[in-house]
């Protein structure tokens, strides 16, 4: 495709097209492996750049390219322009757990339930089912404070 079509060649927008088709169509890319090599490919209808534009627009600021499925490759009914919070939890390998009937990422069972990312895991590697892990409420077991062991242990009241 001659980038004289379009006169976009120099733009963002472009760079992201091109990015995509590389990662996915070229072994040379470092990325290559993360996604040609898992058979992540670009829609038919994307290998043509003004196809993708008319598709996708203009990136909206602070968004990236998104697969919402990220098995599945790149296509229109694939693809949105998401925030980097959205992506961070798109990820390859991301840990999904499904509870009362609603399936999340680790990450957003956590914003749910106010539990922290870590309790969730540990609950997990415990043998926790995903249920009980995201649904138990978290303990809270009172401290004493550093004075007041010292007095415990002197036999003192405070």
């Amino acid at each position: 495709m001659s980038s004289r079509k379009h006169g976009m060649a120099r733009t963002r927008i472009y760079g992201i097209w091109r990015s995509m088709r590389t990662r996915c169509e070229n072994p040379s890319c470092d990325a290559y492996q993360y996604y040609g090599a898992r058979g992540i490919r670009v829609c038919e209808r994307w290998q043509s750049f003004e196809n993708f534009y008319e598709d996708m627009g203009e990136r909206p600021p602070g968004k990236s390219l998104e697969r919402k499925d990220n098995d599945k490759g790149y296509s229109p009914d694939n693809c949105i322009w998401a925030g980097l919070k959205s992506q961070s939890r798109n990820r390859h390998g991301i840990r999904m757990m499904t509870a009362n009937g609603e399936t999340r990422s680790m990450g957003e069972w956590a914003e749910v339930t106010g539990l922290s990312v870590g309790a969730i895991w540990n609950r997990i590697k415990l043998g926790w089912s995903d249920g009980d892990a995201i649904n138990t409420p978290k303990v809270m077991r009172k401290r004493s404070s550093h004075k007041a062991r010292r007095l415990a242990r002197e036999g003192s009241d405070l």
